[in-house]
């Protein structure tokens, strides 16, 4: 677990490069680009003034329907225009860890952490995706 203090605000550490390309590449995979899903992957996608409060509720809205790749494109959203949210890291990690991908959740927490050391929702994802790691042998 990281606990030094936040980078700077832009996405330029490895990890976070890492995270931004692999979930890119998930939503192409699943199609989500130019396929959005109405009503709320219509709002992805839509040229209004989004902040990264409103793409935090539609992974919120895409974690509870069981869309968890969409859910991280949305947080993925949210960090665009707000590198260091945390919120966004631990949804993220949570999402990937609903997808059985730990290693990437508990990357996504480790920057969640890295932004604000005392979230304890993201302490509890790493130490989940950990667990898993631990379990499965990876």
């Amino acid at each position: 677990m990281l606990l030094r203090s936040a980078p700077d605000s832009s996405p330029n550490d490895v990890t976070t490069r890492e995270l931004l390309k692999e979930t890119e590449a998930m939503a192409r995979d699943s199609g989500l680009f130019g396929l959005p899903r109405a009503p709320i992957g219509q709002a992805l996608n839509s040229p209004g003034p989004q902040t990264p409060e409103f793409y935090l509720a539609l992974t919120a809205q895409f974690y509870r329907e069981g869309r968890y790749v969409e859910s991280i494109f949305a947080c993925r959203r949210a960090l665009d225009l707000r590198p260091g949210y945390a919120e966004a890291w631990n949804n993220i990690g949570a999402a990937y860890n609903k997808l059985g991908r730990y290693e990437e959740a508990a990357a996504a927490c480790e920057q969640a952490l890295l932004y604000k050391p005392d979230f304890e929702l993201a302490r509890i994802n790493l130490q989940y995706a950990r667990e898993k790691i631990k379990t499965s042998g990876r």
